[in-house]
C-alpha cells in the first residue's frame, strides 16, 4: 500500500518535459573489490516545481550497495526485486541534474562465472509487472537509460559478447548502448574476468615469499634467539611485507574467502613471526646475554649434559629467578633484561642425579655478552652398606 501511495505521489509531482532533456544514463565499471560501481545520471528541468522522483534501475542492487548523492539530494531504495531496483529521489528546486553514485552496485561473482564477467540489465521490467500499470498511467518514473560500460583496458573487442548484437557503439574501453536499442528487452555485456589472474599472481608471490622466509629461518624457526640481529630484522620485515600483501589481496581479489582458505596455512604465522623476531632482535640490545656449556664428568672425560636446567638468580633481587634448559649440545643461551641497571647474576644446576654446582657471581649490563666457563657436573656417589653378620 505504501508503494502504491508513493508511486501516486511521484506521478503527481514529477511533471518534467522529458523530451526536452538529455538522455538519462547508467555508467558502470569494475571496482577492485569484486564489485561493479554505477553512476546514474538523470537530467531534470531546473525551472520546474518537482521535488520528488523515482528511477527504475534494470538490475538488482547488491546487499553491499551504497548510494551517494550531493548534500541537497536524498535517495533511497523503495522496492527491489530479482532484476530491478526502484529508487526514490528527493531534491530541491533549481537542480538541473540528479547524479547517484552507487558503490558496490553489482557483485561480480553473482553476475558471471569465475572466468567471465557478465553485466545483465532487464529493460523489459518483467519482475516489476505488479506495479507496471501504475507507472504507465502518466508516471514520469525514469525507466529508460543509455548504457555506458567502462571495460578494463586489457579487454580486446573480440573478447566482448553483446546482447542485442547490434546497436552498440564500441570505443574501447567504453561501450555504449542508447535507450532506443535497449527498450523493452534484456541486455548484457560479457567479457573475460580481468581479475582472475590476480589470484594466481598472489599465490606465486606469497609462495615465493614463504620459501624465502623458510630459507632464512632454516632449522631454527623455533629458536630465533640463535640468529643474528640483522637476520631477525630481515625475517620480521619479510613477514610484515607478506602480511601486508595478504591484506591487499584480500581487499582486491574477487573471491577473497577462497584466497584466504588457501593462504592461511602459509601466512597465518607471519604476523606472529614478525613480532617474535622483532622482539628477540631488540632484546639483543636491551638485555645481557650469557652463554656457556654444561658438561658431565665421566670416566673418559667430559660429555655434553642433556635434559638439565639452569637456574639464574640475582643477588640484588631475592624473589627473581629464571630457568633455562640446555640444548642437545649442552649449550645454554640466556637473556636477562637489564634496562638501565646492572645485574649481579649467579648460575646454578640442581639435579637429583648430580651434585649441585654454581658459577661465580657475574656483573652484567644491557648489551653485554658473556661467555661463562663450563659448569662441570659430577654424579652423586652411592653409599653401599656392609651386610649385617648373623
Amino acid at each position: 500500500m505504501r508503494l502504491v501511495i508513493l508511486i501516486f505521489l511521484i506521478t503527481m509531482c514529477w511533471s518534467i518535459p522529458r523530451s526536452s532533456l538529455a538522455q538519462p544514463s547508467i555508467e558502470m565499471g569494475l571496482s577492485n573489490q569484486g564489485f561493479a560501481d554505477a553512476t546514474v545520471t538523470i537530467p531534470v528541468n531546473p525551472s520546474g516545481s518537482s521535488y520528488i522522483g523515482s528511477a527504475l534501475l534494470p538490475f538488482r542492487l547488491s546487499d553491499d550497495a551504497v548510494i551517494r548523492t550531493a548534500d541537497t539530494i536524498s535517495a533511497g531504495i523503495l522496492a527491489i526485486g530479482d532484476d530491478y531496483t526502484l529508487i526514490s529521489i528527493l531534491y530541491p528546486d533549481g537542480v538541473s541534474s540528479l547524479k547517484l553514485r552507487i558503490q558496490n552496485a553489482i557483485e561480480i561473482v553473482s553476475a558471471g562465472s569465475q572466468n567471465r564477467v557478465r553485466f545483465s540489465f532487464d529493460f523489459s521490467h518483467a519482475g516489476f509487472q505488479l506495479h507496471s500499470s501504475l507507472l504507465n498511467q502518466g508516471s514520469e518514473t525514469v525507466d529508460e537509460f543509455e548504457l555506458k560500460i567502462h571495460l578494463p583496458d586489457s579487454i580486446e573487442e573480440d573478447d566482448i559478447a553483446f546482447a542485442p548484437r547490434v546497436g552498440w557503439a564500441t570505443t574501447l574501453p567504453l561501450v555504449t548502448l542508447p535507450s532506443s536499442a535497449s527498450n523493452g528487452r534484456e541486455v548484457y555485456v560479457a567479457f573475460s574476468n580481468p581479475l582472475k589472474d590476480s589470484r594466481w599472481l598472489a599465490q606465486v608471490v606469497l609462495g615465493a615469499l614463504a620459501g624465502l622466509v623458510t630459507i632464512l629461518v632454516g632449522g631454527k624457526l623455533f629458536s630465533p634467539r640463535n640468529l643474528k640481529a640483522h637476520t631477525l630484522l630481515s625475517i620480521a620485515a619479510l613477514a610484515s611485507f607478506g602480511t601486508g600483501l595478504v591484506i591487499y589481496f584480500l581487499n582486491t581479489l574477487i573471491e577473497p574467502l577462497n584466497f584466504l582458505a588457501w593462504v592461511v596455512g602459509v601466512a597465518g604465522t607471519w604476523p606472529i613471526l614478525a613480532v617474535v623476531c622483532s622482539y628477540v632482535a631488540i632484546r639483543k640490545f636491551t638485555d645481557a646475554e650469557v652463554v656457556g656449556l654444561v658438561q658431565i664428568l665421566g670416566e673418559h672425560g667430559t660429555s655434553p649434559a642433556l635434559f638439565v636446567s639452569i637456574e639464574v638468580t640475582d643477588t640484588n633481587r631475592p624473589n627473581w629467578r629464571l630457568v633455562e634448559t640446555v640444548d642437545d649440545s649442552g649449550e645454554y643461551r640466556i637473556f636477562v633484561c637489564c634496562g638501565k641497571q646492572d645485574r649481579e647474576l649467579q648460575l646454578s644446576v640442581n639435579n637429583h642425579d648430580f651434585d649441585a654446582v654454581s658459577s661465580d657471581r657475574l656483573n652484567v649490563k644491557a648489551g653485554d655478552r658473556r661467555q661463562m666457563p663450563p659448569l662441570i657436573l659430577s654424579r652423586k656417589s652411592v653409599d653401599t652398606a656392609e651386610p649385617l653378620s648373623g
